[in-house]
């Protein structure tokens, strides 16, 4: 016999609840008890008629080893396991018993049953175990997939689990990049003087911010920190400069690299933009240009006409907090 939730100074129990006990011989709901406290009635709360050993009941099976612990630890007290009702009055409704157990039993059947039901449990696999999933699925156990992989979503504070897009933004791997290309032979596009104009970016070429976009030359990004790296070239234009702008606020972002060509001459070069910034929410941003000298169909860009697309703007966003 093994013996379980030993407590050799003795758990009160109150008013346990038997109805119609009959004649034969039972036990309590925990296996092992003292025979010095136990008291037995007919009504709860220390109610009804107190029933008396040897006149209205009897005990049985008797743990000496028990009885020896017990009474080592404290006053002397004798450990019973069964009782039976021996005046008939009381063998049918209800009655309360009290008083301290000692310990459970566990039977060996009880044990092996025990030991099947676990090794049942400890095969479980994928979502026989507790209907575990797994796709992030909220309020159930997780398990792996076929591949040996399982999906949560993204963190929103410090102690959450990290998802690999997460950690991909903050390693500087969620990367935007986007450029204006067009058939070859083609040229830039008209600069205008004295006005901040929208540069065309038509073509995304990488894409792994989760939420970034491109629709009418402008750039979607969702709140975050990011680095940008950006140019664009002018033709022929004299004084000329980029800038990074937040069309959803109206406000400049980063401006860019102060550069000249001189006015009608054969010659391009390029404004640059770049360094870091914020947004508290998702915004629109566009590439804007301005020149001192407008010029006509190239002012934004020469051709290069080697039998490959033209590329003229040009930027990479790179998502890093």
């Amino acid at each position: 016999m093994a013996l379980m939730n030993i407590n050799l100074t003795g758990t009160p129990f109150t008013d346990y609840h038997l109805v119609n006990v009959g004649a034969g011989v039972f036990q309590l709901e925990h296996d092992w008890w003292t025979k010095e406290d136990l008291v037995i009635r007919t009504a709860p709360a220390w109610g009804g008629t107190l029933l008396i050993e040897g006149t209205d009941y009897t005990l049985g099976t008797k743990s000496n080893e028990l009885s020896a612990r017990v009474s080592a630890a404290g006053p002397e007290r004798q450990v019973f396991h069964q009782i039976t009702i021996i005046n008939a009055t009381y063998q049918s409704g209800d009655l309360y018993f009290s008083g301290k157990y000692i310990a459970d039993s566990n039977e060996a059947g009880d044990i092996n049953a025990l030991q099947d039901q676990l090794g049942a449990h400890t095969a479980l696999t994928g979502s026989s175990a507790h209907g575990a999933v797994s796709a992030p699925t909220a309020s159930q156990l997780m398990t792996r997939d076929a591949a040996g992989r399982a999906q949560v979503v993204a963190p929103s504070v410090a102690a959450d689990i990290a998802t690999k897009g997460y950690v991909d933004g903050l390693s500087g791997l969620a990367l935007l990049y986007i450029e204006d290309q067009k058939p070859a032979n083609t040229q830039g596009g008209t600069s205008v003087a004295g006005a901040w104009t929208q540069r065309v970016l038509n073509t995304v070429v990488t894409n792994s911010i989760s939420g970034a976009s491109l629709a009418s030359n402008r750039i979607t990004l969702p709140a975050g920190t990011y680095f940008v790296e950006a140019s664009a070239p002018a033709y022929g234009s004299s004084r000329h400069k980029l800038k990074l702008y937040n069309y959803t606020d109206s406000t400049d972002i980063l401006i860019g690299s102060s550069e000249q060509v001189y006015y009608g001459a054969d010659v391009q070069t390029r404004s640059h933009v770049k360094g870091p910034f914020t947004l508290d929410a998702q915004h629109e941003v566009e590439l804007r240009h301005r020149v001192e000298n407008g010029f006509t169909a190239a002012g934004f860009g020469i051709e290069s006409n080697m039998g490959v697309i033209e590329v003229y703007s040009q930027i990479e966003i790179r998502k890093i907090a």
